[in-house]
C-alpha cells in the first residue's frame, strides 16, 4: 500500500544517508523492476522502495525552447559502477492540436549531454539511440540532459512555435543484461497557458496508461457517476483545468455543457 503524502516525507527523511533514498525531488526515478529497467515520479512504498507507476512526466521550456528538466536519477547501488545507460527516441515528436496527440510537426527535439550533441528524434515512428553515461562510483545514474526544440536542425528560435510537444522515449542498459524499459513520455510546454498544457498533460496521461483519456471522469476513477459533476462543481470553483471542459481557457457555464455533452456521450 503506497503511503501518504506526509509518511512518504517521514519515510524518505529516516532514509535519508543510506542507499534508500538517493533519488532528487523533481527528478524521474529510475531503477530495475523484475529485470527490467523502470521509471517513476519518486513517490515511494512503505517499505521505502521506489514506485514505478508513473509514466508522463511535465516540462517547461525557456524563452530558448530549451530546460535540463526533468533530470533522471536512481538511488545509491542500483547499478554496477560504470553500468553504461542511455535514452532511445521510440517515435517522432507529436503536438497538441487542442483534442490529440496526431500530429507530427516541422520542429524536433534534441537531447545532449555535454560536449556530446546528442541526436534528435524521428520524423517517422521509428527508434533511434540515443547519449549514454556510466552509473558513478556509488552504483547511482543521475543525469539531466538538456532538451531543446530546433527546427530544420538548428537549435530553436522565434521560428519555433509555441505549444504542447509529447517526446516518448525509454532507457536501456547498454549490454543488455537488463531489459529496457517501457515507452514513457515528457510533454513539453513551449510558450502555452496552464489550462492548454494541463488537458495535453492529461490526453498524454490517457495514451500511457491501460484507462484511456475520458473528459468527462473529472475525478479520475475510471467511472461516470454523479460524483464527476461534484468533482466539476469543485474545480470550476476552484479555477481548476479540469473544469475548462470545452478548452477556450475560460471558466464560464459553457463549461458546464461542454461537461455534459460528454457525460451523456460516454467513455
Amino acid at each position: 500500500m503506497k503511503t501518504g503524502f506526509m509518511s512518504t516525507v517521514f519515510t524518505i527523511a529516516l532514509l535519508a544517508g543510506t542507499a534508500g533514498a538517493q533519488v532528487h525531488e523533481g527528478d524521474i526515478s529510475l531503477g530495475v523492476d523484475g529485470g527490467q529497467l523502470a521509471v517513476g515520479d519518486g513517490s515511494r512504498f512503505d517499505d521505502g522502495s521506489l514506485d514505478f507507476a508513473a509514466s508522463v512526466f511535465g516540462a517547461g521550456l525557456d524563452a530558448f525552447a530549451r530546460t535540463t528538466n526533468p533530470g533522471i536519477d536512481t538511488d545509491f547501488d542500483t547499478f554496477a559502477p560504470g553500468t553504461q545507460v542511455g535514452y532511445e527516441y521510440t517515435a517522432a515528436l507529436r503536438k497538441w492540436d487542442g483534442e490529440d496527440f496526431d500530429t507530427i510537426p516541422a520542429e524536433r527535439v534534441r537531447m545532449s549531454l555535454g560536449p556530446n550533441p546528442g541526436v534528435s528524434t524521428p520524423l517517422t515512428d521509428e527508434t533511434v539511440l540515443g547519449v549514454t553515461k556510466g552509473a558513478n562510483s556509488v552504483g547511482e545514474w543521475h543525469t539531466h540532459y538538456a532538451i531543446r526544440l530546433e527546427l530544420n536542425g538548428s537549435p530553436a528560435n522565434t521560428a519555433v512555435s509555441d505549444g504542447v510537444y509529447l517526446l516518448t522515449l525509454r532507457l536501456f542498459e547498454a549490454s543488455g543484461s537488463i531489459e529496457h524499459s517501457d515507452d514513457f513520455a515528457i510533454v513539453l510546454d513551449n510558450g502555452t497557458n496552464e489550462v492548454e498544457f494541463e488537458e495535453a498533460l492529461a490526453a498524454a496521461e490517457g495514451l500511457f496508461t491501460d484507462t484511456p483519456f475520458c473528459q468527462a471522469d473529472v475525478n479520475g476513477d475510471g467511472k461516470l457517476l454523479a460524483d464527476d459533476y461534484s468533482a466539476w462543481l469543485l474545480a470550476f470553483l476552484a479555477g481548476d483545468a479540469k473544469a475548462d471542459q470545452n478548452g477556450d481557457g475560460k471558466f464560464l457555464a459553457d463549461d458546464f455543457n461542454a461537461w455534459l455533452l460528454a457525460f451523456l456521450a460516454g467513455c
